[in-house]
This record gives C-alpha cells, sequence and structure tokens, in this order.
C-alpha cells in the first residue's frame, strides 16, 4: 500500500509541476501578446498623431505663403506660360475636387449613418450621424468608431435584430456610399470622367493605401494635362 501511495504522490507531483510550467507558459505568451498589441497600439496612434500634426503645420504654411510656393513652382515648370497656367489650372480644379468628395463623402455618410440608428431604434440619432460625419475624414478609423460599439451594445443588451441590422446597414450602405460619392464628385469638379476617376481611385488605395484617395487623382490630372499641353502644342499635325 504505501508503494502504491508513493506512486501516486509522484505522479501527482508530477502533473502538478508540469501543470504549473503550462500555465506560467500561457500567462508569459498571454503578456507577450498584450505587449506587443499595446506597443503597436501606441505606435500606430502616434503616427496617426504626428501625420495631424504634420497636415496642421503644412496647412497653416499653405494659407499664409500659399501665393508665393504657388508662384515660386510656377516659375520653376519648365513650360512656355501659357501651359503653366493650364497645368496649374488643372491642379486647383483636382484640389477642389479632392475637398468637395472628401466632405461630400463625409456628408453623405453621417445622414445615412443617422438613417440607420434611427431605424434600429437609437435615441439622437441625428447627433450620433453627425459625428459620424466628423469622424469619417479621419483616416483608418472613419465611422467604424461610433457605428461598431452601437451594434455590439444593442446585441448585448438583447437587440440582436437591431444591432445585426446596424452592423450590415453600415458596413454596406454607409461604407458603400463613400466608394461612389468621392470619384463621381472629384470627376465633377475635375472635369474628368467618373468612371476614369472610379477606377484611378481605387488603383491608387491598392498601390498607395488610404493616401492614393489623393495621389492618385493628381497622378491622373497631371497626365490628362500633359495630354491635352500635347495636344495644343501638336495640334496642326494632329488635325492633318
Amino acid at each position: 500500500l504505501g508503494k502504491y501511495i508513493n506512486q501516486f504522490n509522484e505522479t501527482i507531483n508530477f502533473n502538478t509541476s508540469d501543470l504549473i510550467k503550462y500555465g506560467s507558459d500561457v500567462i508569459r505568451t498571454l503578456s507577450q501578446f498584450l505587449v506587443d498589441k499595446t506597443a503597436n497600439f501606441a505606435k500606430q496612434v502616434s503616427i496617426l498623431v504626428l501625420h495631424v500634426f504634420v497636415v496642421l503645420i503644412s496647412m497653416f504654411f499653405f494659407f499664409r505663403d500659399g501665393d508665393r510656393i504657388i508662384s515660386g513652382i510656377r516659375d520653376l515648370l519648365p513650360l512656355p506660360a501659357k501651359y503653366k497656367n493650364v497645368l496649374l489650372e488643372k491642379l486647383h480644379d483636382i484640389s477642389k475636387g479632392v475637398l468637395y468628395g472628401v466632405f461630400g463623402a463625409a456628408m453623405a455618410q453621417g445622414f445615412l449613418g443617422g438613417v440607420g440608428f434611427a431605424i434600429a431604434g437609437i435615441e439622437n440619432s441625428a447627433f450620433w450621424g453627425t459625428i459620424m460625419a466628423f469622424f469619417s475624414v479621419v483616416p483608418y478609423i472613419g465611422p467604424t468608431i461610433i457605428w461598431i460599439p452601437a451594434a455590439l451594445t444593442l446585441i448585448f443588451t438583447g437587440h440582436v435584430f437591431a444591432g445585426i441590422f446596424l452592423g450590415l446597414w453600415c458596413t454596406f450602405i454607409v461604407g458603400g456610399i463613400d466608394n461612389f460619392i468621392k470619384p463621381m464628385l472629384i470627376g465633377e469638379r475635375a472635369h474628368i470622367h467618373p468612371l476614369l476617376t472610379f477606377i484611378t481611385i481605387f488603383g491608387g488605395i491598392f498601390t498607395f493605401g488610404l493616401s492614393g484617395l489623393v495621389i492618385a487623382p493628381y497622378i491622373l490630372s497631371l497626365a490628362l494635362t500633359f495630354l491635352h499641353i500635347y495636344q495644343l502644342e501638336y495640334k496642326k499635325i494632329l488635325e492633318e
């Protein structure tokens, strides 16, 4: 009997030490995972804050010295004066188009988000729609920071159908309208066909990320402008 008791104790001690070791490994792995995710989140927040700071500083100097900057760029362009004006006018149009596209899409997303909140039975839907419109212009986050917590709250408080509806509405309707409003408004203001703008913006996003939303229309506008300049310069030859 004593022999079996000793064997049992050895087995218990062995299993206990293994369990403690396994638990320590799990805690260590979980702690490292949380540390890595926290560090990555802090890094992304720092990058976002830095980008916002750079944008604000740039806007200040562009508003203050914009005319001098444009004049300096104009003087450096290796083109005849009449073509310089054409190029700068096109860039001005595309800048207005991007501005209209970003804020027009934000207003559309805010309105549709408010409609979705109202249908889901959330009070102050107009207020939350306005907040979604403001967050729509924030890169990487957008209106998801508003509607995802709202949908989860509905689900966890027993309003499962309303929460699922809100999630689907905001994913496909609110999120999808952004892909149509921006190309349409940018193309209209820049006098570029909406289909061409649509394809260019999507290609720019796939190539450059979210910054492609701004970069791609400028590249398209420059390409079309230089083609227009080429057409003007060789008009007589092309008409022969």
